[in-house]
């Protein structure tokens, strides 16, 4: 069995898993045995990767500096101290990985315990929507604690997501800027737009959207200047914004397209019977909606993934309620299982007939001694 092989049934095996736990935990939420499990094996699948995503290379320098007293990110203090945590305890740096992966997945199940009905569904979408956390470590780490704030938002709590909207600063002090977007959507109690004219301007952004319209707004990144973790995108703001900076300028695929479309329309279903759901709507819609624009601009992708990846919370309660449920309408049943096919094709299929790079199967029995990938 070879490496690809090996990592297909790895993910397969870890999501029926998660699968089967959060079930026997939503029908008993006192019994916790049934969240650490797979919370467990979620992490240790991500935590004992081996060179997946520039981060995971970039970093090890980073943390060699650190743990010798360089100064380094000296405003992010929380990184550095997992940093020096990691080394006080002993661990080598795949311990600083496993951390940064554990946190993630308990800010998940602490999110969701308001969402327990669904969690089977979620906690597994939940990953496939956090996958680029491979690429982005300290991104989604410092997320890990706004998404516990934001589950505080969700209760009108507002000291206590900005509490942990400033710990995530102290992770990733770059997070700041989305911290003021997910507090003024919990304000708007209602849909900000209807599915068509949002699928419509989708559309519209897809096929005309431009890259080189963004150096328009290359005078206003000067607003960062002074501030040493933006120093980077200031001076190569043309670069960055246009999205030619150590990284691949792509559109969105077919697949992805369909399921967005798609959950836009579920999301604003789901709103009828479940008013609940429109802070997350919101955030969702505007991740989707400007999405084929961000996705080929670096700075702001990573920007909008942490809204889009609100679909993951859509899908689970598209699935609990339109098909398991089977409420409303019978064409939200067929349009929820396109979503679900699409995304087993897109995560689990395309593993085996689409093989990624080599490097995109290893884990650390793979490292040879090495503790990076040259890059």
């Amino acid at each position: 069995m070879d490496n690809m092989e090996i990592f297909f049934f790895i993910r397969l095996l870890i999501l029926i898993i998660t699968i089967l736990c959060g079930y026997r935990y939503s029908k008993c939420p006192s019994n916790k045995i049934f969240l650490f499990i797979p919370i467990i094996l979620l992490s240790i699948n991500e935590g004992l990767r081996f060179g997946r995503g520039t981060d995971y290379n970039i970093y090890y320098f980073n943390y060699i500096e650190i743990i010798k007293g360089y100064e380094v990110r000296s405003n992010e203090i929380l990184f550095n101290l997992l940093c020096k945590l990691n080394n006080i305890i002993g661990f080598q740096y795949q311990g600083v990985i496993f951390l940064m992966s554990l946190m993630l997945y308990v800010s998940a199940a602490f999110f969701l315990r308001r969402h327990i009905s669904v969690i089977y569904f979620a906690l597994p979408l939940f990953f496939l929507f956090t996958l680029e956390a491979e690429n982005l470590m300290r991104w989604f780490s410092a997320f890990s604690f706004l998404l516990i704030g934001i589950s505080y938002l969700e209760q009108k709590k507002c000291k206590l997501y900005l509490f942990y909207s400033f710990l995530s600063c102290l992770f990733h002090s770059g997070i700041i800027v989305v911290i003021p977007v997910f507090l003024l959507v919990s304000f708007i109690n209602k849909p900000i737009i209807k599915p068509l004219p949002a699928c419509i301007i989708y559309l519209l952004i897809y096929f005309f959207f431009k890259t080189k319209f963004m150096l328009n707004f290359v005078s206003y990144m000067n607003i960062f200047a002074g501030m040493e973790q933006f120093s980077g995108y200031v001076n190569n703001a043309d670069e960055w914004l246009t999205g030619t900076a150590n990284y691949i300028s792509q559109k969105l695929n077919v697949g992805t397209i369909i399921i967005d479309l798609i959950i836009m329309k579920l999301g604003y279903e789901l709103l009828k019977f479940r008013p609940q759901l429109i802070y997350y709507y919101n955030l969702c819609i505007i991740g989707t909606v400007l999405s084929p624009a961000l996705y080929q601009i670096e700075i702001l992708y990573r920007i909008n993934l942490l809204l889009k990846l609100f679909q993951f919370i859509i899908i689970a309660y598209s699935i609990s309620s339109f098909v398991l449920k089977k409420e409303k309408f019978q064409i939200n049943f067929i349009l929820t299982l396109i979503v679900v096919f699409n995304l087993i094709r897109i995560h689990i299929i395309n593993i085996l007939i689409k093989p990624y790079t080599s490097n995109s199967y290893l884990y650390i029995w793979d490292k040879m001694g090495r503790e990076y990938l040259f890059i």
